[in-house]
């Protein structure tokens, strides 16, 4: 199963929310035929019944096989479990819907969690409260802040436009009470709009950049006297499915990687196609519509020590790790046990999201590398014996453990949690709906 727009001119290119309720199934026939039929979704939660079906009424020993989702457990693995995650309901919600969670925020200062939802801005102070309505935004779809400049950023409205706000008055209603009805009206950035992630560096107020990405183009903004401004808009052939802001440029992905520098705006390609191996993947990729769903900066992952950076590249059933210049960093891919939605790495964890479930891997500089062990092996010619060193490869593999999500419900990630490790996410279920903060312990 692959997640893909339909192969057509007609069809214009659509959001990351919109591409990921598309299902490719592929089947292959005695002929060894590959034959692909599209399946389109109003909501990603139907997708979940869809593979159930499938995975249920798989054959043994078909070419296409998927791991079930029903992950079952013994009662002492399931008091394991336990220990490894923890869990904090921050919002229950029952239906009719009252708020869909798009974006998470945690204002460590204010202790704090904003909420970016279909109707608007909210706060929420305390774990289990109610959230507090932040008068004046319209539907908030991401909340990121620009620390060196004291301004938040968020996609806003309709027309889903970049929009700022001053930090501290941000705070001020994020930390104010129902009853004294806070409110504050943003910016909009100039000729920003359809824009659906964002993408932030604010290392000081000469070098504090937003990228969006729009239906059919990059903007890059600016900060200057007079606040964020459109500084480069890229129109682009395919439509962006992943963003990672670096040191110097934006790494974005469509179909492949691409990389544009945040000073002279040259666009080239990220990957290092001369790696025989990176080629046959991208290739692959091609045919089966495959497309990067994350891009994530791992170079903690390599120790304290690291001297360049590490990127891994998330397709939808591969990821590749490469160094800043594109190159292979590790001998070995990660192959997604799932089918993944969304990923996020808070070192040293890993978290990629499935349907139903979160799969959780513990990265370090050997995860996904070759270890050799060397063996002595006999042999006898004649009246002679003679030994010879052999040296056997194998995959080092990470920890990994599965947290099922509560109803069976596919969690959707919203944004990072209040503590080293959390992720928070948002289930929408029949009859209710819940945001939930995860952190792992298992490293512990």
């Amino acid at each position: 199963i692959y997640f893909s727009p339909p192969e057509s001119d007609n069809v214009e290119p659509q959001s990351k929310i919109q591409r990921a309720c598309t299902m490719k199934v592929e089947t292959i026939g005695e002929d060894q035929k590959s034959k692909f039929m599209y399946m389109f979704h109003k909501q990603r939660h139907d997708m979940r019944y869809w593979i159930r079906g499938i995975e249920r009424n798989k054959r043994t020993g078909s070419v296409m096989s998927l791991n079930s989702f029903n992950i079952s457990t013994s009662d002492d693995e399931k008091e394991n479990q336990s220990t490894r995650f923890s869990e904090k309901l921050l919002l229950e919600d029952q239906r009719p819907l009252k708020i869909y969670v798009n974006s998470v925020y945690w204002l460590a200062a204010s202790k704090v969690y904003l909420l970016g939802c279909d109707d608007g801005l909210y706060s929420l102070k305390s774990i289990g409260g109610k959230p507090v309505r932040i008068h004046g935004p319209k539907a908030i779809y991401q909340i990121d802040v620009l620390h060196a400049v004291k301004y938040a950023v968020f996609i806003e409205g309709p027309t889903r436009a970049v929009t700022t706000v001053y930090l501290g008055l941000l705070q001020s209603c994020a930390e104010a009470a129902e009853c004294s009805s806070p409110r504050f009206n943003s910016d909009v950035v100039s000729k920003t709009k359809d824009c659906y992630i964002l993408a932030t560096r604010s290392k000081s107020s000469k070098d504090t950049i937003v990228a969006a990405a729009s239906k059919n183009s990059l903007l890059i903004c600016g900060w200057t006297t007079e606040g964020l401004v459109l500084v480069k808009q890229e129109i682009m052939k395919e439509c962006i499915t992943a963003l990672l802001m670096t040191e110097h440029s934006v790494l974005f992905g469509n179909q492949s990687v691409l990389e544009i520098d945040t000073k002279t705006f040259q666009v080239e390609d990220f990957l290092d196609m001369t790696d025989e191996s990176i080629y046959y993947v991208q290739i692959v990729n091609e045919s089966h519509g495959s497309y990067p769903v994350a891009i994530l900066d791992v170079t903690k992952s390599r120790g304290p020590k690291a001297d360049e950076n590490e990127y891994l590249i998330c397709f939808q059933d591969i990821g590749i790790f490469v160094d800043s210049f594109g190159r292979r960093s590790r001998s070995e891919d990660i192959l997604w046990s799932h089918v993944p939605v969304s990923f996020e790495y808070r070192h040293p964890y890993l978290y990629i999201f499935h349907f139903e479930s979160v799969e959780v891997q513990l990265l370090n500089e050997k995860s996904y590398t070759r270890e050799s062990t060397v063996t002595r092996v006999a042999s006898k010619v004649g009246d002679r014996t003679t030994t010879q060193k052999v040296a056997k490869y194998h995959k080092v593999l990470p920890e990994v453990r599965f947290h099922p999500t509560a109803s069976k419900a596919s969690p959707t990630y919203v944004g990072k949690g209040s503590s080293q490790y959390g992720v928070v996410y948002f289930l929408s279920a029949v009859q209710s709906a819940k945001m939930i903060e995860l952190s792992s312990s298992f490293a512990c």
